[in-house]
């Protein structure tokens, strides 16, 4: 594990279960590097990006999605036909693929740093071929959706 993921993340074992939990903390722009995966949480709902660039004046970044990860107890089972249904620790989720989507510019003081053994058990669900023209509008409004609810939040808390 690279030292600057390891001086940020603090993991512990939860002896009950033997679930690794991952805890936070604020995340430090001078422990990111381009190409590394992060993660914007709302709602226990997971956006997965790569951060291209650090735009260090903004405290930004410029971020590209990679999947998004909503519970599929938050929603019924034919609202997303065309997802992959995945299991993350013991939640089961809707996995959307948002590589074809557009990229973002955000604070990174709202994102966290993740572990591979959290992102690639993941990703490695993403098709390897791209999203059809077809679903890349879906997947455009189902990001817009996420970052949408997000951002007003962000707001409201902030004002």
């Amino acid at each position: 594990m690279p030292r600057n993921v390891a001086s940020h993340l603090k993991m512990e074992i939860d002896k009950s279960s033997t679930k690794l939990m991952v805890s936070e903390e604020k995340i430090e722009i001078e422990a990111l590097n381009p190409s590394q995966i992060i993660c914007l949480e709302h709602d226990q709902q997971r956006l997965y990006v790569e951060l291209i660039q650090i735009l260090r004046d903004r405290q930004a970044g410029w971020l590209r999605p990679l999947c998004l990860c909503i519970p599929v107890e938050q929603t019924r089972s034919d609202t997303y036909p065309n997802s992959v249904q995945v299991m993350c620790g013991e939640t089961a989720y809707f996995l959307h693929d948002l590589r074809q989507t557009v990229d973002l510019v955000w604070p990174l003081a709202q994102c966290r740093m993740v572990l591979d053994t959290e992102a690639l058990p993941i990703l490695s669900n993403l098709d390897p071929d791209p999203t059809p023209v077809a679903k890349r509008e879906d997947e455009r409004r189902i990001l817009s959706c996420f970052v949408n609810r997000m951002w007003r939040e962000s707001q409201e808390s902030a004002g």
